[in-house]
């Protein structure tokens, strides 16, 4: 995660500052530009998702984005039964 952050940092997409609370802990922060690449990636995957799910009515759309999601989540644990 930190090589992550420090990538996005170098990019000038977010900052690290001191918690007040916690020296050893850092807040996390989108800058300006972060801000505006991030809500170009979500226009762009709305739109992108409404191109592929054309097809398919709202019921359908809600239903594949829930089986999708559970995919994505037996993944992540890597873990199949099978």
């Amino acid at each position: 995660m930190t090589y992550l952050l420090d990538d996005l940092e170098g990019q000038g997409l977010l900052s690290r500052r001191p918690n007040p609370q916690d020296r050893r802990a850092r807040h996390v922060i989108l800058t300006d530009e972060g801000r505006s690449q991030l809500q170009r990636m979500r226009t762009d995957v709305a739109a992108a998702e409404e191109r592929l799910l054309v097809e398919l009515s709202e019921e359908q759309r809600t239903q594949f984005r829930h089986l999708l999601t559970r995919v994505a989540l037996t993944a992540q644990r890597g873990t199949g039964k099978g």
